[in-house]
């Protein structure tokens, strides 16, 4: 974002009573000046702000940002949102005075957003959102400018400062959006404006709010409800969904486009001609057949796991319909990096790790537990559970599910981690449980079998952190950062 002060009073027509300000003299500019005053990016963080950033300081429950408002100005932040109930203090800068803060950046994001002459894509779905982030933006890279979420900044702070890192080279932006109940992705919705919507799938994340997954789905389905016109690409494979479209309102000026894997009634249908079992380099070859008529592309993606077709099928889909050839389309889905803790393979001695510790519920637990049943290296596999989290009063009932599921896996070792990993143990045949508070000899008996050679996956919700034991392995940090 690049902006002069001018500019930004102009984008959100502020009146001259809204800005105060103070010490003028300390920036050494008079009013003119002071209009031209450069805006290159927002900051609601005084550890990373920077100079010439418009600092918006944000309230929660257990922090003002207002307090660091000097911090801020040290940093090189002259103009700052300021809630107006408080007073102006006596710190040198340009304050712009507005009835809450975190609209008040909301509101500038999608200003910002109706000014660029820019595609916005967003992306919701209760599990491979991340990924399909990852590869969409990696395919239309190959023909646009494009920016993307930057990690998981998916909610109601994230993706406006996502939109207010655009600049007038992008093209294109790849959005990320996340909730955890009824009204956040219309929210986010309404600020992004997205040209092009995609619901991933409908799993039981956030159940513990929502009470159902259909309750989930319709919660997901903002999205769409909230775009003035436009594309939807969802999973035709998914019965919630298409409960959702057979409910969406007829007059609604959106086009629905299905992807599905082994499911000709979809618009484009994804038939794995090979998939590789191995661990290391492994590819899935699967045929793209486009309204139940003949082959149209062959593609090929490095994803793991066959639940990842989903996330590359939907990536070529978007390409195709932005104009991106199949050749491009192919080059970006392999040159693709996914964002850390999503299915990462690393080495370390003679074991390999599986970190898909980012987050977790049934859906991809199963999905992932799949993916490590069917390699073919000759070495023990071995699977750290922890809990899932926000599932409520169902969360005994998919911990005993996942349980049984994985007995029926060829799985080796199964250490089980939490409070509900319990539920895990008390079905898993041989599982070992350990509570919280065991962290120490849990991360023993990960270093033992880590020694002794095995594959070992990592699967919990963010909350359990387990990629904390395995920070003793110096490769998997360096390779995937500090998670």
């Amino acid at each position: 974002m690049l902006l002069t002060l001018q500019g930004l009073i102009n984008l959100l027509n502020i009146d001259q009573e809204q800005i105060q300000t103070v010490n003028q003299q300390s920036f050494m500019m008079n009013d003119d000046k002071l209009l031209e005053l450069t805006i290159n990016g927002v900051s609601t963080d005084t550890r990373t702000a920077e100079k010439n950033q418009l600092f918006v300081p944000l309230i929660g429950e257990k922090f003002n940002g207002h307090d660091y408002r000097q911090v801020a100005y040290n940093r090189g932040c002259i103009v700052t949102f300021w809630d107006q109930s408080i007073v102006v203090p006596q710190i040198s800068g340009i304050y712009i005075l507005v009835n809450d803060t975190l609209q008040a950046l909301q509101n500038f994001a999608h200003q910002y957003r109706k000014s660029l002459d820019i595609q916005v894509i967003g992306i919701t779905g209760s599990n491979g959102k991340t990924t399909t982030k990852d590869l969409v933006a990696s395919v239309l890279r190959q023909k646009y400018q494009v920016f993307q979420t930057k990690g998981n900044l998916n909610n109601h702070i994230g993706v406006p400062l996502t939109l207010l890192s655009l600049t007038s080279q992008d093209e294109i932006a790849v959005v990320e959006m996340g909730m955890s109940g009824f009204g956040e992705i219309a929210l986010l919705s309404k600020i992004a404006s997205p040209d092009i919507g995609i619901v991933t799938n409908i799993g039981e994340s956030h159940i513990e709010n929502l009470g159902s997954r259909k309750n989930i789905g319709k919660a997901k389905f903002e999205l769409l409800e909230n775009m003035q016109a436009g594309i939807a690409l969802v999973n035709g494979d998914d019965a919630i969904i298409e409960e959702l479209i057979a409910e969406f309102p007829a007059e609604h000026p959106i086009q629905f486009i299905r992807y599905a894997v082994n499911n000709e009634n979809a618009q484009y249908c994804a038939k794995i001609v090979n998939s590789q079992s191995h661990l290391i380099g492994a590819e899935t070859i699967f045929d793209v057949i486009q309204n139940n008529n003949e082959k149209f592309a062959t593609i090929t993606t490095r994803e793991p796991g066959q639940h990842n077709i989903y996330n590359s099928l939907v990536a070529f889909v978007t390409g195709l319909l932005m104009g991106v050839s199949i050749d491009k389309i192919q080059k970006g889905l392999m040159e693709a990096n996914r964002t850390p803790m999503r299915m990462d393979i690393s080495r370390y001695q003679n074991s390999y790790i599986i970190n898909d510790a980012y987050n977790s519920s049934p859906t991809s637990t199963k999905a992932a537990l799949t993916y490590i049943a069917q390699l073919s290296e000759p070495l023990k596999k071995v699977v750290l559970l922890g809990d899932m989290l926000e599932l409520g009063e169902y969360a005994k009932q998919f911990h005993k599910d996942i349980g049984e599921y994985t007995n029926s896996l060829p799985i080796d070792v199964v250490l089980c981690y939490g409070n509900d990993a319990k539920y895990f143990s008390s079905v898993i045949n041989g599982a070992e449980y350990y509570p919280n508070g065991t962290e120490d000899s849990l991360i023993e008996r990960v270093k033992t079998e880590l020694s002794n050679g095995c594959i070992l996956l990592l699967k919990g919700s963010r909350g359990m952190k387990l990629e904390r034991f395995i920070a003793f392995t110096k490769e998997v940090l360096s390779e995937n950062g500090e998670g």
